[in-house]
């Protein structure tokens, strides 16, 4: 009798824990515009980590702004050119590093820079140079940016006191340093500027690789290709399909990513979808709202999604709610 009971108990938990997963599923709400400019088209939002502010740019990559998360207060912190590719957020929320590229004829330099989103401190941490095909990235407490080439990772002092990537209730992520090289990804092995290599498929460029906040696992681009996701050690490749811009959810149970068509020429359709990350579903959350949806930043607290259109200028908010 004791072991029926224990039985029981057994399904009760698993069924309760069934339950929990199916009530997480996001199912997209509302969706509103919440910043505009009236002379600049704006692209490629992003969450603050501490969820208080959103970042973005305009197109072809020029200048940074902020503004509240609600789209008030708006900033421009910044004019350089092409700083809107691959820029991030230090941990604690207070500076943008971006990558500045300056165009003179056939010759085209980079330099790596800091920007405070509440001072006019901006920071240039190299001189300009020729080659900087990857763009920069924290190190793991923010104390250093690192830069990875093809032989080697590069350094770099931040001047930000130590900050360890926290989510919006204040626990602290072990959300390992990625690098992507290009050709291969570049996981930080603990030792000092130690890096693993990992090489998912041979001869293959990647792209925007992302740790998941629990540092256990990580989604990549393959140029040309599909969206993957695989184990921290390069083990367990899952192929999700088609899509680009992969973002996770703050609980790791999803991934967020833009599936876009185009002509040749422009974008003809792009939607705002969400992965399991066992690639076993796909859900759809902005098909019905008639905007080529570009750029998903999922908010800390997992609430919201940010994204920008094509085809209408803005930087817009989709409400999530569970069923």
């Amino acid at each position: 009798m004791k072991q029926f009971y224990i039985f029981i108990l057994s399904v009760l938990i698993t069924s309760f824990a069934s339950l929990e997963l199916v009530a997480q599923k996001p199912v997209a709400g509302e969706i509103t515009k919440i910043i505009e400019l009236p002379d600049r088209e704006v692209m490629n939002p992003k969450w603050s980590p501490d969820g208080t502010k959103i970042a973005f740019t305009s197109t072809r990559q020029v200048g940074l702004w902020v503004a509240d998360a609600d789209g008030g207060n708006i900033r421009q912190i910044t004019d350089d050119e092409s700083v809107g590719h691959g820029y991030s957020w230090s941990h604690d929320s207070s500076h943008l590093l971006a990558r500045h590229s300056i165009q003179a004829g056939p010759r085209r330099t980079h330099a790596v820079k800091l920007y405070s989103v509440h001072s006019d401190d901006h920071r240039q941490l190299t001189e300009y140079r020729n080659q900087m095909s990857v763009v920069p990235s924290f190190s793991e407490n923010q104390e250093r940016v690192v830069i990875p080439h093809r032989d080697r990772i590069e350094t770099l002092e931040s001047g930000l006191q130590p900050e360890r990537f926290k989510s919006v209730g204040g626990q602290e992520l072990p959300k390992p340093v990625v690098l992507n090289n290009r050709s291969s990804i570049q996981v930080a092995s603990g030792t000092e500027n130690g890096y693993e290599t990992l090489i998912p498929f041979e001869g293959r460029t990647f792209l925007n690789t992302t740790p998941s906040p629990d540092g256990e696992r990580i989604a990549f681009e393959v140029m040309g290709g599909n969206l993957y996701v695989m184990n921290i050690d390069g083990s367990n490749i899952v192929d999700l399909g088609r899509a680009n811009r992969p973002e996770w959810s703050p609980d790791g149970r999803h991934i967020a990513a833009m599936l876009a068509e185009d002509d040749g020429h422009q974008m003809t359709k792009s939607d705002i979808v969400a992965f399991t990350t066992d690639g076993s579903e796909c859900l759809y959350f902005t098909t019905s709202s008639g905007l080529i949806a570009m750029s998903p930043s999922w908010s800390p607290d997992g609430s919201k999604i940010a994204f920008h259109a094509e085809n209408e200028n803005g930087i817009f908010v989709l409400e999530l709610e569970t069923n």
